[in-house]
């Protein structure tokens, strides 16, 4: 009989580490989008009104 409670701790294991690296990419490009701000708008001007097509 298959053990279970072993496949279950494998899965959860593997499926927690991976909703990690989700996370941890997510805030990584945040911060290099923000970082990117910074540069294209080094005074601090208001982005909420900065339109790319212009």
């Amino acid at each position: 009989m298959p053990n279970y409670e072993k496949l279950y701790h494998k899965l959860f294991n593997d499926i927690t580490d991976v909703i990690e690296n989700l996370q941890k990419a997510q805030q990584d490009t945040e911060e290099m989008y923000l970082d990117m701000c910074e540069e294209e708008f080094p005074n601090g001007e208001d982005l909420e009104y900065f339109d790319e097509e212009d």
